[in-house]
C-alpha cells in the first residue's frame, strides 16, 4: 500500500519580523489540515501520534516553523518516500511577492511563503521538492496571499491565460503585508536566499508529480479567519471535501471556488509543476485523479 506522509505549517505572530502584523487563524488551519490528512491515511514521518493531545511532529506551529526546521523536515521526508507514495504539505500564514532575479516567472516575481524566521521563496521550495524521486505524488495546499504559484510556475504547455485580476480585498482581515515591508525584508536577505537556492540545486527539475492548491492567484489577496475559526479558503476547502468529492485536481479547485458563499475576490488555484522527465500524458493522468487520496 502507498505510504502517505504530511507536514503542516502554521505561522501567525511573526515576532521575529518588524512591520508584519499578526494573523489569527493559521494555527487552527494547520491543525485542521493535519486532521484532514490523518483521516486520509497520512501520518508524521516518525509515525508517532501523541496521546496527550499535543501536536505531533508534523504540525509545525510558530517558532517550530523556522526555515531550518522546515527544510530539514522536507528533506527527511523526500529521503523516505518511494514511487507511488504521497506527500501532503500545507502552509497557512503570510505570503508576499518579490522580484525574480532568475527571470523564470511570467510576471517577473517570486512568490514567498513567510515562515517564522525567514522567507521561503518558491525557487527554494521547488529545489527541495526536486529531491523527491520519480513517481512520488506531491500535494501542496497554500493558504496565503499571493500564493497561486508558490512552488514555481507551471510548465509552459499547461499555462492558462496570462490575464490576472487585480486584488480587490473584501471588508475584514486580509492576510497580507505592506509592499514596503516585504521589499525591505527581501533586500536585507536577497543574497543569502539566492545562495541557499543555489546550494539546494536551483536548476534541479522535479521528478515527482506535484500540484498546488492555493487560496488565490499570485496577484490576489485572501482573507484570514478568527482566533476560533479557519480562514475563508480553508473553511470552503474542507466543506467541499466533506460533501464528498471524486473528480480530478482542477475540478476540486473549481468546486472550492464555487462553494457557497463563493470566494468572489480570491480565486482558488490548481497549479501543476512538472519537468521534462514527465510527459504531458503522465501529468494529465495524475491531474485527472482525485487529489490527496493514497
Amino acid at each position: 500500500m502507498a505510504r502517505g506522509v504530511s507536514l503542516h505549517i502554521g505561522v501567525k505572530n511573526y515576532s521575529k519580523f518588524n512591520g508584519i502584523d499578526p494573523l489569527k487563524s493559521p494555527w487552527n488551519v494547520a491543525r485542521a489540515m493535519y486532521r484532514f490528512a490523518y483521516n486520509l491515511g497520512y501520518r508524521p514521518l516518525d509515525g508517532k501520534i501523541p496521546s496527550d493531545g499535543s501536536d505531533p511532529t508534523n504540525v509545525m506551529i510558530e517558532e517550530d516553523a523556522s526555515l531550518g526546521a522546515v527544510t530539514k523536515a522536507i528533506k527527511d521526508i523526500a529521503a523516505a518516500l518511494r514511487d507511488g507514495d504521497a506527500f501532503l504539505l500545507t502552509f497557512a500564514g503570510h505570503g508576499t511577492q518579490v522580484s525574480d532575479p532568475r527571470l523564470r516567472e511570467p510576471d517577473s516575481k517570486n512568490e514567498v511563503s513567510i515562515l517564522a524566521d525567514e522567507y521561503l521563496i518558491d525557487d527554494m521550495l521547488q529545489a527541495l521538492l526536486a529531491k523527491f524521486e520519480r513517481g512520488v505524488r506531491i500535494f501542496f495546499v497554500a493558504d496565503a496571499c499571493h500564493s497561486g504559484t508558490s512552488i514555481g510556475p507551471p510548465p509552459a504547455f499547461l499555462r492558462a491565460s496570462s490575464e490576472q485580476f487585480p486584488p480587490e480585498p473584501e471588508p475584514g482581515a486580509i492576510m497580507t503585508i505592506l509592499d514596503s515591508v516585504s521589499l525591505e525584508i527581501w533586500l536585507a536577505r536577497r543574497e543569502k536566499y539566492l545562495a541557499m537556492v543555489a546550494a539546494e540545486g536551483q536548476e534541479a527539475e522535479l521528478k515527482a508529480f506535484a500540484v498546488q492548491f492555493a487560496a488565490c492567484k499570485d496577484n490576489q489577496l485572501t482573507r484570514d479567519g478568527s482566533e476560533n475559526s479557519y480562514s475563508r479558503f480553508t473553511q470552503k476547502f474542507l466543506d467541499r471535501w466533506n460533501q464528498g468529492f471524486s473528480e480530478g485536481c482542477r475540478e476540486f479547485a473549481r468546486a472550492v471556488d464555487l462553494q457557497a458563499p463563493r470566494i468572489t475576490k480570491s480565486t482558488p488555484q490548481c497549479t501543476p509543476v512538472s519537468s521534462t522527465e514527465i510527459s504531458t500524458q503522465e501529468l494529465e493522468e495524475f491531474l485527472a485523479k482525485t487529489p490527496f487520496k493514497l
